[in-house]
């Protein structure tokens, strides 16, 4: 399908040009972004803190809110500290670089997000079995591997069990994971992928990603030890690159109670959905999640013509591969996933 050009934000709906479509893309998961009591709170921060912070992390003038909210961050998600930047890629890079430059093997997993690279070459980025083979022949006094992923794959086969990651030899790896679509999403309360990964017991754990899906926050983040974001503040990436908003932090730091209600409301949809779309077999997910990987081909412009829009774009941008997902949020009313689960099982009948 052609794009199309918006002309109002995107909610439960998605309009142009006088028409409206139900929608269930994108990955606002909380629905936090449009929401009048979270907007109203960012504006008010806006106001007091200004559109952007345009100075350094280690400049002489600093905004307490930095290290404020990189303390909930840990506490919440479950590592000894945290570490803002302006974007998850840019926190993502940080950590790749930064191990690339200590002179750590590398591994990509098959299907992980591009930020999780560093000119990888095709080879380092690896199906589990091959993995599984190189990483066998590391040599055992060598710095350790790293073994970079994505939490969230969209078809159940990471999160919650990581089943095929368990089976690589953690104990000698760092292990590097992007949760930018588990942050606020998945897990009690909210609290990613982290708890389950640390389970595997790896050498090391860093978890990095956006802020900016679940929780509406424009910056990104890294989660490890303290000796390693300790590490990373020496890169230059850190001094030198431009912080997050502070009013964005502000607001992710205001908002704990609404974060959480807003995810008790995805869990009662997901419940309704998952009741309207039994015996679909095409619909493919992580336990917990609310996006639906559909492997049926048609489903995006059969809903499209019936005033409902899914998520439907090539990706990665000039793979000839078409994703189609269904994504719930915690925005969408119990009648707009009644009437989606009816168009699928009409479809699923046809």
């Amino acid at each position: 399908m052609e794009p199309i050009d918006l002309n109002a934000p995107l909610t439960r709906t998605a309009s142009a040009e006088g028409k409206i479509w139900n929608y269930f893309g994108g990955t606002a998961y909380l629905g936090l972004q449009t929401l009048p009591e979270f907007q109203e709170r960012y504006i008010e921060n806006v106001l007091r803190f200004g559109t952007a912070y345009g100075a350094s992390r280690e400049a002489n003038v600093r905004f307490p809110v930095y290290n404020e909210v990189e303390s909930l961050l840990a506490d919440w998600l479950g590592h000894e500290e945290a570490l803002t930047l302006s974007s998850g890629y840019l926190a993502s890079q940080l950590v790749c670089q930064t191990l690339a430059a200590k002179g750590h093997t590398t591994y990509q997993v098959k299907g992980a997000h591009a930020s999780l690279s560093n000119g990888f070459t095709e080879k380092l980025s690896l199906d589990f079995e091959t993995l599984r083979e190189k990483l066998n022949k590391e040599e055992t006094d060598a710095l350790p591997p790293v073994v970079m992923l994505d939490s969230i794959d969209f078809r159940g086969l990471h999160y919650p069990s990581f089943s095929e990651l368990a089976k690589l030899p953690l104990d000698r790896l760092i292990l590097v994971v992007d949760d930018s679509h588990g942050f606020g999403v998945i897990g009690e309360d909210g609290i990613g992928s982290s708890h389950a990964l640390r389970k595997l017991e790896p050498t090391e754990l860093i978890v990095c990603g956006s802020l900016n899906k679940g929780l509406a926050t424009q910056a990104g983040v890294v989660l490890a030890s303290s000796k390693r974001i300790s590490d990373l503040k020496k890169n230059p990436i850190y001094s030198s690159a431009s912080p997050a908003s502070p009013a964005s932090l502000q607001t992710l730091l205001e908002t704990v109670a609404l974060r959480r209600t807003q995810f008790e409301k995805l869990q009662e949809n997901l419940a309704v959905f998952e009741r309207g779309t039994v015996g679909i077999s095409w619909l493919h997910r992580n336990q917990g999640h609310p996006a639906y990987t559909c492997d049926c081909e048609g489903i995006s412009r059969y809903l499209e013509e019936l005033d409902t829009l899914i998520t439907s774009f090539e990706y990665p941008a000039h793979s000839g591969h078409t994703i189609n997902r269904i994504i719930l949020s915690a925005d969408h009313q119990a009648n707009d996933i009644e009437r989606l689960c009816r168009l699928l099982n009409e479809f699923v009948s046809r």
